[in-house]
């Protein structure tokens, strides 16, 4: 058994990962700007690959993800510039079958972008480093491989600085962006797993523990399918090109989310995990004689890059009304051939709605204060701290009412999810007199009584607070009463507004 690793170069690490990022914020990402031809005949048709980007690959050593595409060939197979440009390297990474060619975009020693051919027999390469080449040129001829019916280019774009070249070079963007023709009319293929399902489910981040189709879903969890493609051989399988996800029930459909799309920059050897299940029950295999690709779907933050923070996303299904759905599965290839699978789950999540409610001019007691769901029919009052807890709700929107005597109420409409169950609120008094407890719009002796009420017999307290702070000095106390009783009945002044 021979280890494959065609264009793998030297080993990542984490000092090569910040220069690999340094460089990506040097020069633009990859924009696929040209169409170039295959390197080997017929150049303007598409032809058959072993390997494809982004591909799961383990042989022997730790996995990776396939950095290039290998196009299927004999042996002795003539290899061709598909742009013009300048050798940047021509060197072996791992004794004879290694031998390769890169090609870049200047001639200078700064960053640039470039094709690889690898696989070529040293003896037929007809360039050295500096040379000029024309697409059309000759490069040189493939070498022999171990495994029967194996023989091919390893082509792949890159992006390095420097000259020459020295080996750990970027994988920026997939060589199927810029061939001439990538028709397939073979689609990719679901395949079916062990647990008897297309889709196995398990809590996010999590090892070996897998729910049981039909379970009912809860939580932030992950999910996998198996797929595998042909790319116009019919030996070697291949992952899809994209591998995307929708949810949907009978009223409403959620936005297509992208799980992956093998296109852009690949940090090949970090991250291979996050986008592909490697367990006891589960076992990605890619290699000469299996291949098996268990691809995790949940693991994106929808943008471009395949990065080790992806791990954190998940399907948080706390986020959406408890029932029953439709989760549909796509696999396209880059031809665009697809495969759908889809199944019914069922999603039943509940949590407590809590938080704290705060009337600013009552700094004593926050107590009173009513907050309910009106739609669920559920509702709890703050305590004196002002908190408050109304459970067992479920995922949706829902209209949220904070009512207080004397306080403005607050009225509003929240997405009420397990991610974030907490809401405060903050209740001012409304406008009113001072001295007002009955608020009947006068201030008179009724008043008094129950104000005294309050003060001395522990009575209902002044709502809101600042009523019965008749002289404005930021208490209620038997003061108040007096300063009252003057105005009432002695001709004193009015309490301030």
């Amino acid at each position: 058994m021979y280890v494959h690793t065609a264009a793998t170069g030297l080993s990542i690490t984490r000092v090569r990962g910040l220069i690999v990022l340094a460089l990506l914020w040097c020069a633009p990402l990859c924009v696929s700007a040209q169409t170039v031809n295959w390197p080997m005949k017929p150049f303007d048709q598409a032809q058959p690959l072993g390997n494809t980007y982004g591909e799961y690959q383990q042989y022997g050593g730790s996995p990776y993800m396939h950095p290039g595409i290998d196009i299927m060939g004999a042996e002795g197979d003539s290899v061709f510039a598909v742009a013009s440009g300048f050798v940047k390297a021509v060197l072996t990474t791992s004794a004879s079958l290694h031998w390769r060619v890169a090609v870049g975009d200047s001639a200078d020693a700064v960053i640039c972008n470039g094709f690889l051919y690898a696989h070529l027999e040293s003896s037929s390469i007809q360039v050295s480093e500096g040379d000029t080449v024309r697409a059309g040129d000759l490069l040189g001829v493939l070498i022999g491989w171990p495994i029967a019916e194996f023989h091919h280019v390893h082509f792949a774009y890159i992006r390095q600085s420097g000259f020459p070249w020295s080996p750990d070079w970027m994988f920026i963007e997939n060589p199927l962006e810029f061939l001439v023709d990538v028709t397939d009319t073979t689609r990719p293929e679901f395949q079916m797993l062990s647990n008897g399902s297309y889709v196995a489910f398990y809590a996010n981040n999590t090892t070996d523990s897998y729910l049981d189709p039909g379970d009912t879903l809860s939580g932030a969890l992950d999910f996998l399918v198996s797929v595998r493609d042909i790319a116009g051989h019919p030996s070697w399988y291949v992952q899809p090109y994209q591998l995307a996800y929708q949810f949907r029930n009978d009223s409403i459909s959620y936005l297509s989310v992208v799980s992956v799309t093998f296109r852009d920059t690949l940090f090949y050897a970090d991250n291979v995990n996050i986008i592909y299940r490697d367990d006891a029950v589960y076992d990605s295999k890619g290699d000469y004689d299996y291949r098996e690709f268990y691809m995790i779907c949940t693991n994106t933050d929808r943008d471009a890059l395949i990065e080790e923070g992806d791990a954190d996303s998940a399907w948080f299904t706390g986020d959406y009304p408890n029932g029953t759905y439709w989760l549909s599965i796509q696999a396209i290839d880059r031809y665009g051939s697809r495969d759908d699978e889809s199944l019914q789950v069922v999603l039943e999540n509940y949590f407590t709605v809590q938080g704290k409610v705060t009337m600013t001019d009552r700094p004593g007691s926050q107590a009173g204060t009513v907050v309910s769901l009106p739609q669920l029919g559920l509702s709890d009052t703050t305590d004196a701290a002002g908190d408050y807890a109304i459970p067992h709700v479920g995922p949706g929107i829902y209209t949220l009412r904070v009512i207080h005597d004397g306080y403005d109420s607050s009225v509003t409409t929240e997405h009420l999810r397990v991610r974030d169950p907490s809401r405060d609120f903050e209740l001012l008094p409304v406008a009113g007199l001072r001295g007002d407890l009955n608020h009947d719009d006068a201030v008179d002796a009724s008043d008094i009584i129950a104000l005294v009420s309050y003060v001395f017999k522990s009575g209902p307290p002044p709502e809101p607070a600042f009523i019965g702070d008749v002289n404005a000095d930021g208490t209620t106390t038997s003061s108040d009463i007096i300063y009252l009783v003057a105005y009432v009945f002695k001709g004193g002044p009015p309490p301030p507004l």
